[in-house]
């Protein structure tokens, strides 16, 4: 992208790039009530300090405006469909399906149902990201790079992060894309292939029915919608946290860790901040582009997240009747069509048309006998995810901040949340569908009469104070009986075992104890798993004699120099090779692999329908592996390690593969872990080269006998300006296994004060 415009004035505007680096110390006038003291620690964290709840929002906005600008902005032009009018026609087919979703018009009906509580705040944000993009000297530089301006912050684009967060955290629609890539597949094969304990449903018996129908592929538009926001295989995350409560702390009272894993990237997904103004004094990480803090604490309770992994977005399979006709629920109606125009830089408007059903747009080429619309809840919540959010930053005690989490909203989350009385728990939240006669797991019939969705869960699973000492969750399966319905794509439970396993042996446990479990290294799907795979094999060939030996000696610890990691991947893939790829053909075996992924296989599963000699079959994985290590990295097995092929490599989009713009990435670093470790990073599997993909974006630690006690890092800085103060102020602790302070009280925000900047009212 960047290479076409480092010519001329481009490289004289990189030369001043400068020019939009926010002031940190001084005073500037801005439309606050009272004057506002946003003081900065030396690792960037602002420390906003406000008379009134309004203008601490403002000042939230306005640090987000001097630190985030671009990156708050790119998000609401992706989900606005609105990248074209900078980067021109490479990004035109996106634009106009996302045009076509009007997901802006959905978010402006949020904001007018909004109470005037929420208003106040959304407006009082949008104010300050305005102020703080225009105190910046220069717009930042890829503003400049690509010849745009910002246009100002509205309360209706702080919508677009939790349309984006809700499609990025769906559960299952990458599986149902999946499946209609494999309709060549019986429900018997599918369901062999796919179904891994702890058993999920089975595939839907109407799948035999879907497979054989005439539906036309996928449209470019949602193509280009999956290729950049997922939805289709190859996609890997994970989020741990718990609470430790008092009976195992050195203090008596709860420990709340978060360390959520998802896609990384420059800037960094996180922005710490300490917010105080009226009766708003909470601490912890937050969106740019939005409001509230995410995940943190106020003076009495902290709170963290993980993905449930519901299923909220079904793919509908629609009979077709003529030209624009379809058929729901057994009745005859009429496709709505919506036309769609987007401006493109140095080009003409494109325009398109999308087609929507009942239950949503139409995601497949109008052909054959059959459509496919995709139905997604944020179509029809009446969300209210920034109220909620608000009342929780401002809640005094776990069940106020049970009570005010029990409202529509389009990301389904684990909450964990305890407070400085000693009351802990965990409690899904969020809008998750209930469904008429299919499972979610595949597409579904949506022509039959009573078919999909019927309403939404009242009450989802949850705990609190358990007589074991803690709760905690890892996006597994929880252990109730609704937990098949609200989703079919939990995680194994490598994590949420070994995580337990972990917990059971803490007594007395402090901050740096929960630090410790979160880098945690073991991989217990390997120790579970590998022990029987070997059994039995007598290695005949001096190749995989090799590469058992090596899988023998690991210990199991997944660090970046141990070449355990790297055969056991590696090994993996090439047994399933070994296992199914002469059953499934190549084609469909590669698909398999990118929806399988390294850690939830079926290696794990049933292999006795597609495997008659399982050592012969591990013979020729151990040759294979070993074929490709000797060839690729070099003979000896001491040259080999895991970090070697799993870099962690956090890249400007602007900059990727470009050597004038290198300083704009973080520094690439071999990585430890992997899906199945606590210390969970993912990665694709089809080459020998693994680099990081999900992993973890934060972690937080918050003691609640002491909150200004207090951790958190995350992987890059706090400012997403390149090159500017604090644009890698996190990154080198965050690699290096460490943690730093979340400063709260005046003391230590006063003691470790660097800059100091004042807001003046106008």
């Amino acid at each position: 992208m960047a290479s076409a415009l480092l010519s001329g004035c481009a490289l004289l505007k990189l030369a001043t790039k400068g020019n939009s680096w926010p002031k940190l110390s001084g005073e500037i006038s801005a439309p606050v009530a009272e004057r506002v003291f946003i003081r900065r620690d030396g690792h960037g964290t602002p420390h906003i300090r406000a008379n009134s709840e309004r203008d601490a929002w403002f000042a939230l906005g306005f640090v987000h405006g001097q630190d985030r600008l671009f990156q708050a902005d790119v998000q609401r032009r992706l989900m606005w469909g609105r990248l074209s009018e900078w980067l021109g026609d490479r990004t035109v087919g996106l634009d106009l399906f996302m045009a076509g979703l009007q997901l802006r018009e959905r978010g402006e009906r949020i904001v007018n149902a909004a109470s005037p509580e929420v208003r106040d705040m959304l407006e009082a944000y949008s104010e300050g990201m305005n102020a703080g993009a225009d105190s910046l000297g220069a717009l930042p530089i890829e503003y400049r790079l690509v010849g745009a301006e910002f246009e100002p912050w509205t309360p209706v684009d702080c919508a677009a992060v939790v349309f984006l967060q809700s499609w990025g955290l769906n559960e299952n629609a990458h599986f149902e894309s999946t499946a209609l890539m494999l309709r060549d597949l019986k429900t018997e094969e599918l369901d062999q292939l796919f179904r891994l304990p702890p058993d999920p449903l089975p595939v839907d018996p109407a799948w035999e029915e879907i497979r054989k129908l005439d539906i036309a592929g996928f449209s470019k538009g949602f193509q280009a919608f999956t290729d950049v926001l997922g939805g289709l295989p190859e996609r890997g995350q994970a989020s741990n946290n718990w609470v430790v409560g008092g009976q195992r702390t050195a203090d008596g009272l709860p420990i709340v860790a978060n360390d959520p894993h998802l896609g990384q990237s420059v800037p960094s997904l996180w922005y710490v901040v300490d917010l105080q103004g009226g009766e708003l004094h909470v601490a912890g990480v937050s969106f740019a582009g939005s409001p509230t803090v995410v995940i943190g604490h106020n003076e009495s309770v902290a709170w963290g997240l993980t993905n449930v992994m519901a299923d909220y977005v079904d793919y509908a399979v629609l009979e077709r009747v003529g030209d624009d006709g379809y058929v729901l629920d057994g009745g005859e109606k009429t496709l709505r069509r919506v036309e769609v125009e987007v401006s493109v830089k140095d080009g003409e408007p494109a325009t398109s048309e999308t087609w929507w059903t009942e239950v949503g747009p139409v995601i497949t080429d109008l052909e054959g006998t059959h459509i496919v619309a995709m139905r997604w809840h944020a179509f029809e919540l009446a969300d209210q995810t920034a109220g909620a959010f608000r009342a929780l930053n401002l809640a005094g005690s776990v069940q106020q901040g049970l009570d005010v989490m029990k409202v529509p909203m389009t990301v389904a989350q684990n909450l964990v949340i305890a407070d400085v009385h000693g009351d802990y728990a965990w409690q899904q939240v969020g809008s998750i569908p209930t469904r008429a006669h299919h499972t979610g797991r595949v597409p579904y019939l949506a022509s039959e009469l009573d078919s999909g969705w019927t309403g939404w869960w009242d009450e989802l699973p949850g705990e609190r104070n358990p007589e074991r000492g803690y709760v905690w969750t890892a996006n597994a399966a929880p252990a109730d009986a609704r937990a098949a319905a609200i989703s079919t794509g939990y995680a194994p439970t490598w994590r949420h075992d070994r995580i337990a396993e972990l917990l059971d042996g803490t007594e007395e446990a402090t901050v740096a104890d929960m630090g410790i479990v979160q880098r945690d290294l073991y991989d217990r799907q390997a120790a579970t798993l590998l022990p029987g795979l070997l059994d039995g094999h007598v290695a005949a060939d001096p190749r995989s004699e090799m590469c058992r030996s090596v899988l023998e000696d690991w210990d199991f610890q997944v660090t970046s120099s141990s070449p355990g990691p790297l055969v056991w991947t590696v090994f993996q893939r090439e047994f399933l090779r070994a296992s199914l790829e002469d059953d499934l053909g190549p084609e469909v075996f590669d698909v398999y692999l990118q929806a399988a992924g390294a850690t939830s296989n079926l290696i794990a599963g049933d292999l006795s329908p597609w495997l008659d000699d399982r050592p012969a079959a591990v013979e020729r994985a151990l040759i294979a592996t070993c074929d490709l290590l000797q060839g690729s990295i070099g003979n000896d097995p001491d040259d080999w390690s895991w970090g070697g092929q799993h870099l962690l490599e956090l890249d400007h989009p602007f900059a990727s593969g470009r050597k004038l713009l290198s300083k704009w990435n973080m520094p690439s670093t071999p990585f430890q872990g992997n899906g199945a470790t606590v210390a969970a990073t993912s990665h694709g599997w089809r080459s020998l080269d693994m680099p990081v993909a999900g992993m973890p974006s934060m972690r937080i630690v918050m003691p609640l006998g002491d909150l200004g006690a207090s951790t958190v890092v995350h992987p890059g800085g706090q400012s997403g300006q390149p090159r500017a103060k604090f644009f890698t102020s996190h990154f080198d602790a965050f690699v290096g296994g460490k943690t730093l302070p979340l400063w709260f009280s005046e003391a230590d925000v006063a003691a470790n004060t660097a800059y100091s900047l004042t807001l003046e009212p106008q």
